[in-house]
C-alpha cells in the first residue's frame, strides 16, 4: 500500500458520510463532468459501465444520451450514493469495489471513471485498469476522469498546497490526490486518443479517453 493512501474500507466509510453533500464537489468538478459524459456519448445504443458513479447526476445525461436501446450500469463502493439516485428503473445498479468488478469478459462497449484512481494506491491503480480491459469488448473504450497536476499558476499552487494536505493527512482531502496516469494506462494496454486537463476554479482535472488494444 502507498504511504498515506486509505485502505477501501476507509474510502467507503468516508463517501458514506459525504454522499449527501457530494453534490456540492460540481463547482471544481462540473465543467470537467460535462465534458467526459460528451465524449463518452458520442454513440448512440452502447452498453455502458459507470464506475465510481456516485449520486448520479451524470446518469440522467448519459441515460438520454444513450436512448433507449443503450444499457448503463452504476457501480460504486458506497451504498448510500447507490441510493441517492432516485431509484431510476432504466438505470442498473451494483455495489462492489474497483478492484473486484463482478462482470464477465468483453460484457461493456465503454467504461466511464470519474474521480476513483485518484483515490487509490499507485500499486492499486493497475489492478483496476486490468479489470476494466478484461470487461470491456475487443473495441471498447475507457473514459477517466481524475485529479491532475496544475497546468498554470493557480492550479499548480493549489495542487502543491493539496500535496502538502495530503501528506498531513489523506482525510482532509476525502482520500483524493493528484496524479498523472497516461503511462499506467498505455502499460495496461490502452491506447489513448484524446487527452485534456480542464481547470475550474483552480482546480484540474483530467480526462483521458483510451481505446482498448487487441491482443
Amino acid at each position: 500500500m502507498e504511504s498515506g493512501a486509505l485502505k477501501t474500507k476507509d474510502i467507503q466509510k468516508v463517501y458514506d458520510r459525504l454522499s449527501i453533500v457530494y453534490n456540492c464537489f460540481d463547482i471544481f468538478e462540473s465543467k470537467a463532468k460535462n465534458r467526459s459524459v460528451e465524449l463518452l456519448t458520442r454513440f448512440p445504443a452502447q452498453r455502458i459501465l459507470c464506475v465510481g458513479s456516485g449520486t448520479g447526476r451524470e446518469l440522467w445525461q448519459i441515460r438520454k444520451r444513450i436512448g433507449c436501446e443503450g444499457f448503463l450500469y452504476s457501480f460504486d463502493l458506497s451504498f448510500p450514493m447507490l441510493s441517492l439516485d432516485h431509484g431510476q428503473s432504466s438505470i442498473f445498479k451494483c455495489q462492489g469495489d474497483a478492484s473486484h468488478l463482478p462482470f464477465a469478459e468483453g460484457v461493456f462497449d465503454q467504461i466511464y471513471a470519474a474521480y476513483i484512481l485518484d483515490l487509490l494506491s499507485v500499486n492499486e491503480i493497475p489492478e483496476v485498469l486490468s479489470g476494466f480491459y478484461r470487461i470491456l469488448n475487443p473495441d471498447g473504450r475507457l473514459v477517466l476522469l481524475y485529479l491532475s497536476e496544475g497546468i498554470d499558476i493557480p492550479s499548480r499552487a493549489i495542487v502543491r498546497l493539496w500535496k502538502k494536505l495530503y501528506r498531513v493527512s489523506p482525510y482532509i482531502c476525502a482520500g483524493c490526490r493528484p496524479l498523472k496516469l497516461a503511462h499506467l494506462v498505455k502499460s495496461s494496454g490502452f491506447k489513448i486518443q484524446e487527452n485534456e486537463v480542464i481547470v475550474q476554479y483552480g482546480v484540474p482535472s483530467e480526462i483521458i479517453v483510451s481505446i482498448k488494444i487487441h491482443e
